[in-house]
């Protein structure tokens, strides 16, 4: 499947969207955060940057170098948000208007990154948590395990059946597949081939239209240029 194949439109109860990479570009910043890390540990950057995107930090750290992982502060929830995870972040097109349109009882963010970075990085772009947020702080299994959506589609009082997916890296597609949810890929961090396991792959989340139907529902069609 590529990013340009055939889109019939999809109709859902709920959007669950991951924050880096379908929303807001991070990559700059994530990587400068690996780096800084992979020097640290004395390990090759590339080796340590080859396998992080969609994924929470401990569970790349236990991967990678275990004995940094001694308690449930070290290296990932209380350490400092650099200035760069912030003032690097850009959005991707429509993202914001998204965040501000979709009813609130109809989408959740579900990111591997923890509350208090999202919560700044929101904050950035003038926008609040969404009423409903699942983030590494929320689960022990990180993607690729279901956990983060199907807890995203308990607190939104939806079947993970019936909700869709928006992801950009390989872990969060299988993720979403396993709640059994629909998952539309976003080709932003990897290439379409990389993607195959999702049911729909676009170039961007500019590149979808989401409207609301008369019951509540959503309907996600591409958009028309």
């Amino acid at each position: 499947m590529t990013a340009g194949a055939a889109f019939p439109p999809l109709v859902a109860k709920a959007l669950l969207l991951d924050f880096d990479g379908v929303l807001f570009d991070t990559t700059a910043s994530v990587d400068l955060f690996w780096r800084r890390f992979a020097e640290d540990a004395g390990l090759p950057a590339e080796r340590v940057l080859a396998d992080v995107h969609g994924r929470r930090e401990v569970d790349t750290i236990r991967a990678l170098a275990p004995d940094r992982v001694t308690s449930d502060s070290a290296y990932y929830r209380d350490r400092p948000i650099l200035p760069e995870e912030i003032e690097w972040a850009r959005e991707y097109a429509g993202a914001v208007d998204l965040l501000r349109t979709l009813p609130p009882e109809r989408f959740a963010i579900v990111t591997s990154g923890h509350r208090a970075l999202l919560t700044a990085r929101l904050a950035h772009f003038g926008l609040e948590l969404p009423t409903v947020t699942v983030t590494a702080d929320d689960v022990s299994d990180g993607k690729p395990s279901p956990a983060p959506y199907l807890l995203a589609a308990e607190r939104l009082g939806v079947d993970a059946a019936r909700a869709v997916v928006i992801e950009d890296a390989p872990p969060g597609i299988r993720a979403g597949k396993a709640a059994g949810a629909r998952v539309i890929a976003v080709a932003t961090t990897h290439a379409p081939e990389e993607l195959g396991e999702a049911d729909r792959i676009v170039s961007d989340l500019g590149a979808m239209a989401v409207s609301a139907l008369e019951d509540g529902s959503l309907r996600i069609t591409r958009r028309t240029p």
